[in-house]
């Protein structure tokens, strides 16, 4: 075999390889390249392989991570038009750039400054638990009729009556 055979035979592997047996995808300078050749019987059979295993290649699934791939891909070019036509709008109007939101200042040592808001709902949280606390004491375990009368509150538990001076 000449060396010049083995040079466009490794050629037309190298582009059935890359390309496949279409001849529309081969590059242009490669493709007047092997023009002369591809009568051969063997280049005919290369051809024809490559062929064949285009058309199993096209009847594979596509895979999945193409998908998401191909819409990364059109995502970052719509972002970059964006991007740039933003970037000509500013130049043309003079405006400074793109306009960056301003920071609440950071106070060292509390993460959240306090919000009126926020102070009255821990009062109120405050309030409940006092009163969750002293309704399950019994504290205020009195009649309503002892209420209205106001006796129960003058009388100690044996049923005496407190001295006033105490009161």
């Amino acid at each position: 075999m000449s060396t010049d055979r083995q040079n466009w035979l490794a050629e037309l592997t190298t582009v059935l390889d890359a390309y496949g047996a279409d001849r529309s995808r081969w590059p242009m300078q490669r493709r007047h390249a092997l023009a002369p050749y591809l009568d051969d019987p063997v280049a005919v059979r290369m051809i024809a392989d490559a062929a064949a295993l285009d058309r199993v290649v096209a009847l594979a699934p596509p895979d999945p991570e193409a998908h998401l791939l191909a819409l990364k891909a059109r995502i970052l070019s719509r972002v970059r038009t964006d991007t740039a036509t933003e970037t000509e709008t500013d130049a043309a109007t003079s405006m400074p750039g793109p306009v960056v939101p301003m920071r609440r200042p950071v106070v060292p040592g509390k993460a959240f400054p306090p919000r009126r808001s926020t102070q009255a709902a821990v009062l109120v949280a405050a309030c409940l638990l006092v009163g969750i606390f002293v309704g399950s004491g019994g504290a205020l375990d009195l009649e309503t009729d002892e209420v209205a009368s106001g006796t129960s509150l003058f009388e100690d538990v044996a049923g005496t009556e407190i001295e006033e001076d105490l009161i």
